[in-house]
C-alpha cells in the first residue's frame, strides 16, 4: 500500500518510537553509561523509521526520510532537555558527543531512505517481470 507522505511519516514515527521503547525495555539500558549501545539503538530506530517512511510513501524520495528525521530529532532534543543525566565533565566533550550523535542519526536515516527507494524499485521491476511472463 502506498500512502500520502504525511501519513507515511506518522506511521514511521509510531513504529520507530514503539521499537525504540521495546528495545530499551528488553535490554534495560536506561543508564547513561551505556552510551554506545544507546547510540546503536538510535541508529537502528532512525534507519528503520526512515526506511518505512520512504517505502510507504506514494513517491520514493529521500526527502520524506529527512522530514521523518527532523521530527524525530526534535522529539529527541526536547526529551533530552528534561533528562539531567550528564556523565561528561567537559562542555566541549558533551557538545561533541551531541553533535556526533545527531550526525550519526541523520546519516543512518539517509541510508534507510535510500534502502527504501532501492527496495521499492526492485519490487516494481520484479512485479513488471512477473506481469510480462503471464
Amino acid at each position: 500500500m502506498r500512502f500520502h507522505p504525511v501519513i507515511s511519516i506518522i506511521i514511521g514515527l509510531i513504529i520507530a518510537i514503539f521499537i525504540g521503547f521495546m528495545l530499551k525495555l528488553i535490554l534495560g539500558l536506561n543508564s547513561p553509561f551505556f552510551g554506545v549501545i544507546n547510540f546503536q539503538i538510535g541508529v537502528t530506530i532512525f534507519a528503520l523509521g526512515a526506511f518505512i517512511t520512504t517505502f510507504l510513501a506514494k513517491e520514493e524520495k529521500i526527502e520524506y526520510g529527512i522530514y521523518f528525521t527532523v521530527i524525530l530529532l526534535t522529539i529527541y532534543i526536547i526529551a533530552g532537555l528534561f533528562n539531567d543525566t550528564n556523565i561528561y565533565t567537559s562542555y566541549y566533550v558533551q557538545t561533541g558527543v551531541f553533535i556526533g550523535t545527531i550526525v550519526g542519526y541523520v546519516f543512518s536515516a539517509i541510508v534507510g531512505s535510500y534502502l527504501g527507494i532501492t527496495i521499492q524499485e526492485q519490487l516494481q521491476k520484479n512485479t513488471e517481470k512477473n506481469i510480462e511472463k503471464n
